[in-house]
């Protein structure tokens, strides 16, 4: 392969394995939130959400932002966080 060929057989691969992570990340925080009804009562709830959901979410968001920055934006399925930031009107 020459080095463009190189290159985009690389990205593909790097996304393939962000795709991946995403998966298993989105999964273990659905996982998460779906235990939160068992916690019994709304402090647990709480404390169930501040130590395992919001931690769940930072690594499935390290996973998403890094393929962001990977991803054209037409192919980008979500609202960018620019978007986000600057898109209220």
């Amino acid at each position: 392969l020459v080095g463009s060929e190189m290159c985009i057989r690389d990205r593909l691969k790097k996304l393939a394995r962000l795709e991946d992570q995403i998966a298993v990340k989105a999964d273990e925080l659905d996982d998460a939130v779906m235990k939160i009804k068992d916690a019994g009562d709304i402090e647990s709830e709480s404390y169930m959400i501040r130590d395992v959901v919001l931690s769940k979410m930072g690594e499935l968001r390290v996973a998403c932002d890094e393929a962001e920055t990977m991803t054209a934006k037409k192919y980008w399925p979500f609202p960018t966080y620019g978007d986000l930031l600057f898109g209220v009107k």
